[in-house]
């Protein structure tokens, strides 16, 4: 049942002039008994995502330096209010369309999906309190409460949960302070920043990782050599 609104007839009878008043549906009410999207915590998302999150603030970051480049070419007289995100917004989706190749998907009104292990992850400028700066509409209401309501034209993935990858905007006009953020019941359920992900991936060399127990990595040729001399 799509939300909208019921003309009501005020002054129905012989003479009546057709004076009508508007009873708006609440979107919210219509959609009481949709499904959730499956339940995903954070610890979930740091083992399902550990693949895909070093890519993400590696985009971010790489997008802040395009972005610094590219806005350079404007004067500051001739940028309006809007333009600084725009192109921000353009050169951090360049780098996730090089970094996640057929993963990125365009959805619905045009947004930018990263969908990756059962998950589909949304890009976007926060606010204040951590929450995605965007007009409130129904499907935004739907994801904000998890709710299986498709972000693309076919119904597919209604199961997989929305995370947001966003970041803030400080008072000097830097764009920084990526992170992260699962939303449900109108609320922030947990958030993972950059510096949770240096501390938990270890840092890849060739296919083996050096982890504090195991120590820098031996060529097979040193490793003979040690044994000769011992």
């Amino acid at each position: 049942m799509e939300a909208g609104f019921i003309l009501i007839d005020m002054n129905a009878g012989e003479h009546s002039q057709n004076n009508f008043y508007m009873l708006d549906i609440a979107p919210t009410k219509v959609r009481n008994n949709f499904l959730k999207r499956r339940i995903i915590s954070k610890k979930e998302a740091l083992n399902d995502l550990k693949e895909v999150l070093p890519l993400l603030f590696q985009s971010f970051n790489e997008g802040v330096k395009l972005f610094n480049d590219r806005i350079s070419h404007y004067p500051m007289s001739c940028r309006d209010r809007l333009l600084e995100t725009s192109v921000f917004r353009s050169c951090v989706i360049e780098r996730f369309e090089e970094n996640f190749a057929e993963a990125l998907k365009i959805g619905k009104y045009k947004r930018v999906v990263i969908r990756k292990n059962n998950c589909q992850i949304l890009f976007k400028k926060l606010n204040n309190y951590n929450l995605p700066m965007n007009i409130v509409t129904r499907l935004t209401e739907s994801i904000y409460n998890q709710v299986q309501e498709p972000l693309f034209n076919e119904d597919f993935g209604i199961t997989e949960p929305i995370i947001f990858f966003g970041y803030r905007k400080n008072r000097f006009g830097e764009m920084c302070a990526p992170k992260l953020i699962y939303i449900d019941n109108n609320r922030v359920q947990w958030s993972i920043e950059e510096s949770e992900i240096q501390k938990s991936q270890p840092m890849i060399i060739g296919k083996r990782p050096i982890t504090p127990e195991r120590g820098a990595l031996v060529k097979p040729k040193e490793s003979v050599k040690r044994k000769k001399t011992s």
